[in-house]
């Protein structure tokens, strides 16, 4: 279940992040939890008026609940934006975000002790397919397509 990050104390969590993922309107410090998955928001008075960056604050709500499912479990983590993001339009804010959702799959398969292992497949968006094994009682193979 997605949480908020809400208080100051949450937010002084990620003074010293576990990972950080960067894009072009985001910056996204992160940090490992087991079993959790929450989301802090935080838009500054540089990126626009109250106006844009609460409509901005709405959109990228509204895309993580919808999204939920694909944002892995056993992380916090805080988007950062940049100038620009509130001129995004949704398809690009859309993309955006699932860019960084992406990362932060990727980002999950290399902070586990896994077997990884990945290959290409011809995709117009370069899609990649990874195979997790994890061996515990029985053998789990997970397939995330990015």
């Amino acid at each position: 279940m997605l949480q908020w990050i809400t208080s100051h104390n949450e937010y002084s969590d990620f003074f010293k992040p576990d990972f950080m993922i960067r894009s072009s309107y985001f910056y996204v410090p992160g940090l490992y939890r087991e079993g959790e998955i929450a989301v802090g928001i935080t838009i500054s008075n540089k990126v626009g008026k109250a106006v844009k960056r609460n409509l901005l604050k709405r959109r990228i709500k509204s895309w993580l609940r919808t999204n939920q499912d694909k944002i892995p479990v056993g992380y916090r983590f805080n988007l950062i934006a940049r100038s620009g993001a509130t001129e995004l339009e949704w398809q690009e804010l859309s993309r955006e975000l699932t860019n960084i959702i992406a990362q932060l799959n990727i980002q999950s398969f290399i902070s586990l002790p896994y077997l990884l292992f990945y290959q290409p497949v011809a995709d117009l968006n370069q899609a990649v397919v990874f195979t997790v094994m994890k061996h515990l009682k029985n053998t789990i193979s997970l397939k995330h397509f990015i």
